[in-house]
């Protein structure tokens, strides 16, 4: 279920959710998407269940920053985050361990 814009990344991420894997987490991610496509989402995910919204709603546990297309390259894989990191494209706030719970929570 490759996402071939930011937004259909966005739109897909509540069939891609594993339940069971967000056991006990509870947290608010902002995401703004810069460049080609520009975006502001805010995940949600708390008690197994994920809400995804237009704009930056309510304050973040953890926010993300990217240049949309190297976003995509991330999720999929084709680019990694520290080397997305290291050439400014990619920036994160808040502890690490809720982003890596975020990828957990939809396994590839």
């Amino acid at each position: 279920m490759r996402a071939r814009t930011t937004a259909e990344f966005f739109d897909k991420l509540g069939i891609m959710f594993q339940r069971e894997q967000s056991k006990g987490l509870d947290a608010t991610y902002h995401f703004v998407m810069a460049g080609g496509e520009q975006l502001e989402r805010t995940v949600r995910i708390h008690d197994r269940k994920i809400e995804v919204s237009e704009g930056l709603n309510g304050k973040e546990d953890f926010a993300v920053k990217a240049d949309s297309r190297t976003w995509l390259a991330v999720t999929t894989k084709e680019k990694g985050p520290l080397a997305a990191m290291l050439s400014g494209k990619l920036r994160f706030k808040g502890p690490l361990n809720l982003f890596k719970a975020f990828v957990r929570c939809f396994p590839v």
